[in-house]
């Protein structure tokens, strides 16, 4: 048991020691994630999906789903979304961002897009069927053709 205890303890420390290393950079990209409330949009997204999956897979268990968003730690998707910002915008960038989601028009922008969000994934997954349905119209066209021309000879 002390051992297992130790061990704990040494993943903890050396966990705090990377976070520790954090670079100046990195700490705002965590305060620009913070201010945007990305963790949390990408937990109502997941929540979303969640739903459409549970009409698509009605075999899979209620409880499953209780589960999997459990498990859900909007923490460890801000830790694998900082690497994302860092390699792809300058420090500068990053202060911008805060500073514009900071002031009214930042702020009034994170309090409605998880309303766009949601709104948007509904108007996509409604593009989305309308867009299969056409491919499968034309898929099928042939053959229905095929059926027409057999029919009139």
């Amino acid at each position: 048991m002390g051992k297992v205890l130790a061990a704990i303890g040494v993943i903890c420390m050396l966990s705090g020691a990377v976070r520790a290393e954090e670079t100046q950079k990195q700490k705002d990209i965590r305060k620009l994630l913070k201010i945007t409330g990305s963790g949390e949009l990408g937990t109502q997204v997941m929540s979303q999906m969640i739903g459409s999956m549970k009409k698509a897979m009605p075999n899979v268990p209620d409880k499953f789903w209780g589960d999997f968003m459990k498990e859900v730690r909007t923490e460890e998707l801000i830790d694998l979304i900082v690497p994302v910002y860092d390699r792809n915008l300058a420090p500068d960038d990053i202060k911008e961002l805060i500073h514009f989601y900071e002031s009214p028009t930042g702020k009034k922008f994170v309090s409605v897009l998880p309303k766009i969000t949601q709104e948007s994934m509904v108007v996509g997954e409604k593009w989305g069927r309308e867009l299969a349905e056409r491919v499968i119209k034309k898929l099928n066209a042939p053959a229905e053709a095929d059926k027409k021309a057999g029919a009139k000879k």
